[in-house]
């Protein structure tokens, strides 16, 4: 029974080869889009997943509320960890990591390396994560201070194949003996590291790490199920301010009033898709890309079934006449189903196999798109075997169900005396085809208004003005620079340079969001009616004198930083627009103005100029009140602004000064308008993503619908015919054969109107700076998916058109 089925399925489809080819292709576009979008969410849904115990880690995060803030933290303090696990006894272990602000230099021999990922972490920290010791000893690697574990990557960057252990490497000015050799974190882990070091070292030079202070540490608990979890949250929320150190043996007078404060347990498998608190150690992805691409996979795939199930069910009637024989030869109703579903899984079989041949082509590509490292390889992804099995066996049921079930129970005296099936099933095959048409264009129409809207959203970040000159700009990272004195030197030699117009120290740089640190603000107190300290945290940007020219910052009001004035690094500040606007500060210029954060005695000082707004963050953000000051520790980069000439060649020459002034500093830099447009990785990925699948589906849909078109024109030719003799003219026979499909189209867009609306608004809502969603690109979307939509169409039907009359008389 096999046999025959499978022998009469490929003669069947070798009579039609044109609409088997049309079937194979929608369903392998849309088979290979569903598998791409697969790999891309179960990596994105993996991370942090490879750490022992991973179910069972969670992040401590603070979130304060009161007084009109909202301020949910990724850091905490030094204490927690250790307070924490001494307060509750569900904690099994608890840990607290450090990242360093600035870069180090690591050196070895005649080796120079710029180091971002340095990390300082607790000495369980390796047992804590399970973390794989490869060289050196496991218990003992970060337990006292001058030690410093590697990564397997770094240690090769400095000692290639040979074994570090026991070998001397200096950071920055220190030598610190290599204790340990561990493995490189994967790629989907929330944060990475290229070297260890004990917090025993910050420890033995005095730096209060244990203690209350500034909000510079990770905590993460580990507890032994979930039922723990829950309990600990409980407890822990009940004492907060216990928690915290504000409530010490019931005295309360410390908790600041006004203030409410939550512990927040952030699952460490959670943190990649929805950390999004301050203090982030890294950039995050976020869960509702999840959610889109995962959508655009199943509009794709549903797509490319609803093409097959229109032209199964379609051309099935062509082939009434010989399930009518059949059934009159003796086969049952089962026997025909099993025929024609049989028939809808070889197809399906088929597209499949041409789908994992798009997608080996096509992933080099997708991965160079999202950033991703994402391979076919079965043996590491099983789930993907289980995927295509489920994929394979839902899309050839629901296919195929509808045709064999229909010609399966119609009767075969009926239809040998007319080739066609009885009323009822024809309207119910009409009136079902018209729906799926609807469906699909729906779908295509709302990932039409998906593309334009991202698109048109991204051109508006690229033209939005910013409060500053991104282009021409190149950054220079000095973090391992301590003679500030030096650098000093050397930014006036590389202004004499004919091509270099001005140059500027600073800590952060438009696209780094500056942190918060601790200022007052004199007499604000009284102003709005607060007691107590009037100390606060407010975004702080560390610049030298030349930072106007450099950025293209506009002063609204009072001055810049001038070396005319001399108490100018001790005493001046500015303030940006926010800030006037947030502090109801009406002229600040003048106004006392103090920094604290580090300092055991206050930098005070007066406010001698306005900044314009400038976003230093991403358009996701608004700008939120910020202070300059000059403060060189700090300073992590010398921003030089080039003339439009010879870029290349006075980059050149600066290196060359570079290694004569800094000889064991690596030269490192980039681009500033590179580094900015990279916070809009993730949308432009977006975009690009949406784009291609959002043309795959319109190709599909209209794969679709140029074979439905002409399989309709097949079954009216005669009806062509007889019109083009009674003189109907080649407009109204094209219009004739149009015009449903049209209506349909139209059908679709309506409806597609609200749901795109919704999701597309909410989506521009994640930004504190967006586009209107105007009616505008509803009516451009409509008239394309018609323009779309007639040209398909009207290709069959202009073809019909000409059809000689006679040979249209003649037909069947």
């Amino acid at each position: 029974m096999i046999k025959n089925i499978f022998k009469t399925t490929v003669r069947y489809f070798l009579r039609n080869k044109f609409f088997s080819a049309i079937n194979v292709l929608g369903l392998a576009i849309g088979i290979a889009t569903s598998i791409l979008i697969f790999l891309f969410v179960q990596d994105e849904l993996s991370y942090d997943k490879h750490f022992a115990e991973a179910e069972n880690i969670y992040r401590l995060e603070p979130r304060y509320t009161g007084h009109g803030e909202d301020a949910h933290w990724a850091a905490t303090q030094g204490d927690l960890a250790p307070r924490v696990k001494s307060m509750f006894p569900e904690v099994e272990d608890a840990i607290k990591l450090h990242f360093f602000y600035n870069d180090v230099v690591g050196s070895y021999q005649e080796f120079s390396f710029n180091e971002s990922n340095v990390l300082i972490a607790d000495t369980n920290f390796l047992k804590f994560f399970e973390i794989p010791v490869l060289q050196g000893d496991a218990i003992n690697a970060l337990k006292g201070p001058n030690k410093v574990v590697l990564s397997q990557s770094t240690a090769k960057r400095y000692f290639g194949p040979a074994n570090p252990v026991g070998k001397s490497i200096k950071i920055n000015e220190t030598n610190y003996l290599v204790a340990a050799v561990i493995n490189d974190l994967p790629a989907n882990t929330h944060f990475h590291y290229d070297m260890v070091i004990s917090m025993d070292d910050f420890r033995a030079r005095g730096v209060p790490c244990d203690e209350g202070g500034p909000s510079a540490y990770y905590t993460y608990i580990r507890f032994k199920d979930k039922a723990s979890a829950e309990t600990f949250s409980r407890k822990a929320q009940d004492h907060a301010w216990q928690v915290f150190g504000y409530e010490v043996a019931g005295d309360d007078s410390n908790i600041p009033e006004g203030y409410e404060l939550k512990l927040m347990l952030n699952p460490v498998t959670n943190i990649h898709l929805n950390g999004h608190a301050e203090k982030e150690i890294e950039a995050n992805s976020d869960v509702q890309y999840i959610y889109i691409f995962s959508i655009v996979a199943f509009f794709v795939l549903v797509i490319a079934c609803i093409n097959y199930m229109n032209l199964t069910t379609a051309k099935s009637f062509k082939r009434a006449r010989e399930v009518g024989v059949r059934k009159v030869l003796g086969a049952g109703r089962r026997k025909i189903f099993m025929q024609f579903i049989s028939e809808s899984y070889l197809v399906v079989f088929i597209a499949v196999c041409i789908s994992l041949l798009l997608v080996w082509l096509v992933l080099p590509e997708f991965n160079r798109i999202t950033g991703k490292e994402l391979s076919m390889d079965f043996f590491k992804t099983p789930a993907l075997i289980f995927a295509l099995l489920i994929v394979y066996a839902l899309i050839g049921f629901i296919s195929g169900w509808y045709p064999s079930i229909v010609l399966s129970r119609f009767r075969p005296l009926k239809v040998l005396k007319s080739n066609t099936l009885n009323d009822s099933s024809n309207k119910t095959a009409l009136y079902l085809r018209r729906g799926l048409v609807i469906l699909q264009f729906a779908i295509s129409v709302v990932l039409i208004i998906g593309a334009v809207t991202v698109y048109r959203q991204l051109v508006f970040i690229q033209n939005k003005k910013l409060g500053f000159d991104k282009e021409q700009v190149v950054l220079l990272k000095t973090s391992g620079i301590h003679n500030r004195e030096k650098l000093v030197t050397f930014k006036n030699q590389i202004k004499q340079l004919a091509s270099v117009e001005t140059a500027a120290a600073t800590s952060i740089i438009p696209g780094e969001r500056a942190p918060f640190l601790t200022v007052r603000i004199p007499g604000l107190e009284q102003e709005q009616g607060n007691e107590g300290d009037d100390a606060m945290n407010m975004r702080v940007m560390s610049a030298d004198e030349d930072m106007l020219a450099t950025f293209g910052f506009k002063i609204s009001a009072g001055r810049t930083f001038s070396e005319e004035f001399g108490t100018d690094p001790e005493q001046a500040f500015i303030v940006n627009q926010a800030a006037v606007e947030a502090y109801d500060l009406g002229n600040p210029v003048g106004a006392r103005f103090e920094y604290l954060y580090g300092l055991e005695e206050p930098k005070a000082g007066k406010i001698v100029g306005v900044v314009e707004d400038f976003h230093y963050a991403s358009l996701h953000a608004d700008v939120e009140p910020l202070m300059i000051h000059i403060m060189p520790p700090f300073y992590r980069y010398l921003a030089v602004r080039l003339s439009g000439e010879n870029q290349l060649k006075t980059i050149s020459t600066i290196e060359e000064k570079w290694h004569a002034d800094f000889s064991s500093q690596p030269f490192d830099y980039f681009f500033l308008d590179s580094f900015y447009d990279n916070l809009y990785k993730s949308e432009m990925n977006l975009k690009t993503v949406i784009t291609y699948f959002t043309f795959l589906a319109i190709f599909i849909a209209c794969l679709g619908l140029f074979g439905l078109a002409a399989y309709i024109t097949e079954l009216r030719t005669k009806e062509i015919g007889i019109r083009k003799v009674l003189g109907a003219s080649f407009g109204s026979i094209v219009f004739s054969l149009s015009k449903e499909f049209i209506v349909l189209v139209i059908i679709a867009n309506m409806l597609a109107w609200l749901p795109a609306w919704y999701y597309l608004d909410n989506w521009l809502n994640t930004f504190a700076f967006h586009i209107t969603l105007g009616v505008g690109v509803f009516v451009v979307t409509t008239l394309v998916s018609l323009l779309i939509a007639f040209f398909t169409v009207g290709a069959q039907s202009t073809k019909a058109a000409f059809i000689n009359p006679s040979q249209a008389l003649k037909y069947e």
